[in-house]
């Protein structure tokens, strides 16, 4: 978290510049959400990373996630511009900075929700574009309340930034929401997964420095049925009209691309094992015995890659 927050206001270093950019915290809800852009060429990543970093100190980070920033920063591909572990405030909490969980009770009925999520920018390089690939995947934990997108006020001040954020769908434009006692509960929940998932993930890469054969096959096979269903859809927006409820054809189609879905969230969940050192060959074989959509070939391929991976 390149920030600082002092008497109310809100330290962001931009890392293109030396000088930080103030923001004063409460003037305006800050729309954390765009869709997710392609990496750019940016020659001047290393000069970056180097001056964000230098900016960079302990005291800026909330306490519970600071070992992650360093873990993460100390990757090459990439390092951070911003981050918050998330807040609760309600009745009898105020304190917008707080880091406390929220108490078991029957007393507190709404909480006003300050957004975690953690903001950084990545190398254009094949190190970058994978570690990509592992934070999309991250969102397998929950889909309906943790997003993987671009933030345009980051973008405009840093290329390639990218960040992945809890928060519940209907509110993932905004840095804040009011939610009902239970929904904070289970957004707690998914907060504590997310950062613990995300501490595994970087540890893995720190620890493997490159990309396993296993996860090479997983991602293979999920850009195999992301092309399966990218047809199924071509078919479907091109299907003549009206069409009848009982069109079997359609029916058909319609039945597929909602089988090929399954199998995709199925794929995503076993990403996120592989990240917390908890896959089998066996789940391979369950996977390809359970699929319609997994020809020989690549069954083959997810076989062999989790062979050699398991020696």
């Amino acid at each position: 978290m390149v920030v600082e927050k002092n008497v109310g206001i809100t330290k962001r270093f931009c890392t293109t510049t030396i000088e930080p950019i103030f923001i004063y915290a409460g003037t305006a809800d800050l729309e954390t959400f765009t869709e997710i852009r392609g990496l750019l060429e940016n020659p001047l990543y290393q000069d970056q990373r180097q001056k964000s970093l230098a900016g960079l100190s302990g005291g800026m980070i909330d306490v519970p996630i600071a070992g992650l920033i360093l873990a993460l920063n100390k990757l090459p591909y990439c390092f951070t511009l911003q981050c918050c572990y998330g807040h609760f405030i309600y009745k009898g909490q105020t304190d917008s900075h707080n880091m406390a969980p929220l108490p078991i009770t029957d007393t507190i009925t709404r909480v006003e929700y300050r957004i975690a999520y953690i903001c950084l920018c990545m190398e254009n390089s094949d190190s970058g574009r994978g570690l990509l690939e592992d934070l999309s995947e991250i969102t397998a934990i929950d889909p309906e309340n943790i997003q993987f997108c671009c933030a345009e006020w980051f973008w405009e001040r840093q290329i390639n930034s990218y960040a992945l954020q809890v928060q519940p769908d209907r509110f993932k434009h905004k840095d804040r929401a009011k939610l009902d006692y239970r929904e904070a509960l289970h957004i707690q929940k998914i907060r504590n997964a997310f950062f613990d998932q995300l501490q595994e993930l970087i540890h893995r890469r720190s620890v493997l420095k490159v990309e396993s054969s296993e996860i090479t096959a997983l991602r293979a096979l999920k850009k195999h049925l992301n092309a399966k269903r990218a047809g199924i859809n071509d078919q479907i927006g091109i299907y003549p009209h009206p069409i009848p409820a009982c069109d079997l054809q359609f029916n058909y189609l319609l039945d597929e691309r909602a089988k090929i879905s399954r199998e995709l969230n199925h794929v995503n969940a076993m990403l996120v094992k592989w990240s917390s050192y908890d896959i089998e060959f066996k789940d391979i074989e369950q996977l390809i015995k359970s699929s319609s959509h997994i020809d020989d070939e690549m069954a083959d391929r997810l076989r062999s890659g989790f062979k050699r991976s398991n020696g």
